[in-house]
């Protein structure tokens, strides 16, 4: 294999800004051999000194390392050496095409040759997915990382890929054990009327319903699947009308409806016979759908034993806004409830839209309103930060939109906030910042901490790479954790609020890994990076910090461009060996 250095330095020197009289320079790596010792370099009559193409990097270790230079004039005088630090990295690449192994992983790197093996043969082309068994992974986001090892036995970098594993409504799988349906108010999951279905898994949902109890009208029929996991699919429901039709032939075996157009005999929708002269009529989602508020015509027909179709029966409908949403969380009457709260209410069947509202007087709610909006098909919302305050007593309710028509509001609850809370503010710059938080979230998801700047927030990554993309719904991080520091990326400035409860530094320990970190400052005032981080410098573990401006702390070098850790500010660190961190009391 091949090493390819590269390192982080490029010097060019002005000579006008020393001297027009020097002669020489030479450079030294990390220890100064003595003035003179160095490799010295002859300077020519030019105004300046490119160094990089001078220095011999080839027999470096992997790793930092510090390079100084110094002048020499005519007179024989050298300069204070000048000194900057830098890092040599190493990049395999493969001399040879001949790849010999494969291994890939998913999200954890479990290390070098301790991965899954999948045979690559001799194609040009690797078909990966046909080795991964997906159908075992949790319904989420993931990384499918591989690499390759060639015929000297060295193995390629990592590359990653992101994928997602959806959890499709009814899925009809090998893995399914149980299945139940209930009509129009949801009993609860594995409290709904069961139905099985055989060994090849055909589910006839259809003729394990009895519809005979129910009233002329529309329902909402709705079921869900559980597989061998224990694991519930999400729930599929499905509109239908019942009405009486009457059907004077004895002979009727079979009969069809359908809205708008005569789509000809035998091209509509199938009826479901519930007793001689009442029809059961199944809608599919989307025959209702753009349908307004108001009187509407079905058209029927029925067909008998010889085939022969009847004539056709017309019968009117009303499409109306009638049920409201049942208020969840918060409780009425519920305390200590988070100033960000996630609400959450019961669907009412058919609705494409809800409208949340706040208000600070019961009596006159209209005029005391603190927050509106609407959510399309969904039943709940975050109620961003700056909404709420501490220890105060609010009033909800909901309504929904069903047919272009809002329903009545429903019962309105009230709540109160807690009252021990405290606001941490970072102030966040256009373009990329490096944060933290001294304050325990009161919620711990990424889209309720941040809501009140979801507008600005591009992109946020964690210690390990994973990212919240709000823009394309990506959350691959979903909680805050208090003990690592972050990436965010703004489109403009703002403030990030956290509220919570202030962390005692000295009882929170942060496990740090060799090699890269990003970490939290828990203390709540600031203080040098020599103090903060005395015990790893004493463990000899640490090798440099970084801050969000490129300013680091290099102990073994005795540099220090940070001078203060700050709250609310998140720091990368290198490290040589894994170490828990503890910092002094505030």
């Amino acid at each position: 294999m091949r090493l390819i250095l590269y390192c982080c330095i490029f010097v060019t020197l002005s000579l006008a800004a020393l001297s027009q009289d020097l002669l020489q320079y030479e450079y030294y790596f990390n220890t100064d051999p003595g003035v003179g010792n160095g490799t010295v370099r002859n300077i020519t009559g030019d105004d300046s000194v490119l160094v990089i193409d001078s220095v011999d990097l080839t027999n470096l270790e992997v790793g930092f390392h510090r390079l100084c230079f110094r002048f020499k004039d005519e007179d024989g005088t050298w300069s204070n050496s000048v000194c900057r630090i830098f890092n040599v990295k190493s990049l395999f690449v493969p001399e040879s095409p001949l790849l010999t192994d494969a291994e890939y992983y998913i999200n954890e790197d479990p290390g070098i040759r301790n991965a899954i093996a999948f045979d690559i043969g001799s194609a040009e082309q690797i078909l990966l997915i046909d080795s991964v068994p997906f159908a075992d992974m949790d319904y989420s986001f993931h990384r499918l990382c591989f690499r390759f090892k060639n015929e000297d036995g060295a193995w390629s970098n990592s590359v990653c890929r992101l994928f997602y594993v959806n959890q499709l409504s009814g899925l009809v799988s090998p893995m399914l054990t149980d299945a139940e349906y209930y009509f129009n108010n949801d009993p609860g999951i594995g409290n709904a009327t069961a139905f099985g279905f055989d060994e090849e898994f055909d589910i006839v949902i259809i003729d394990s319903i009895d519809l005979s109890s129910l009233e002329q009208g529309f329902h909402s029929f709705c079921f869900r699947f559980k597989n061998a996991n224990d694991v519930w699919t999400s729930t599929t429901c499905r509109n239908f009308l019942i009405d009486e039709f009457i059907v004077e032939e004895a002979d009727v075996v079979a009969g069809e409806f359908w809205l708008g157009s005569d789509p000809g005999m035998g091209n509509a929708e199938p009826i479901r016979f519930v007793e001689p002269g009442v029809q059961a009529i199944m809608f599919d989602q989307a025959m209702l759908d753009g349908l307004e508020a108001g009187v509407h015509t079905i058209y029927a027909r029925t067909r008998n034993s010889q085939g022969v179709w009847g004539a056709i029966f017309s019968q009117e409908f009303t499409i109306d806004a009638q049920g409201v949403p049942v208020l969840v969380y918060p409780a009425d009457m519920a305390t200590d409830v988070e100033i960000i709260p996630t609400t959450d209410w019961n669907a009412v069947p058919t609705a494409t839209s809800y409208t949340v509202e706040i208000s600070t007087d019961f009596v006159e709610f209209e005029d005391n309103i603190v927050f509106s909006e609407s959510v399309a098909f969904l039943t709940e919302l975050i109620i961003s930060e700056g909404v709420l305050d501490t220890n105060k007593t609010y009033y909800w309710r909901v309504n929904a939109t069903v047919g272009g028509n809002a329903t009545d509001w429903s019962a309105y609850y009230t709540f109160k906030t807690k009252d021990d809370l405290v606001k941490f503010v970072i102030q966040l710059s256009q373009g990329w910042n490096m944060i933290s938080s001294n304050v325990e979230s009161d919620v711990s998801s990424l889209p309720s901490i941040t809501s009140a700047i979801s507008d600005k927030l591009v992109i946020m990554k964690d210690n390990v790479g994973n990212i919240y993309f709000p823009q394309f719904e990506i959350d691959l991080i979903e909680n805050w954790d208090v003990t690592q520091g972050y990436q965010i990326f703004m489109n403009e400035a703002a403030n990030l609020n956290i509220w919570g409860n202030v962390i005692n530094p000295t009882q929170e320990v942060i496990s740090l890994n060799a090699g890269w970190n990003m970490v939290s400052y828990l203390r709540y005032s600031n203080m040098a990076p020599p103090t903060a981080l005395n015990s790893m410098v004493q463990a000899g573990v640490l090798v440099i910090v970084k801050d969000n401006l490129g300013n680091i702390y290099y102990p073994d070098f005795e540099i220090d461009t940070i001078e203060l850790m700050k709250p609310g500010q998140g720091y990368q660190m290198f490290l040589l060996n894994s170490f828990d961190l503890t910092y002094p009391a505030n």
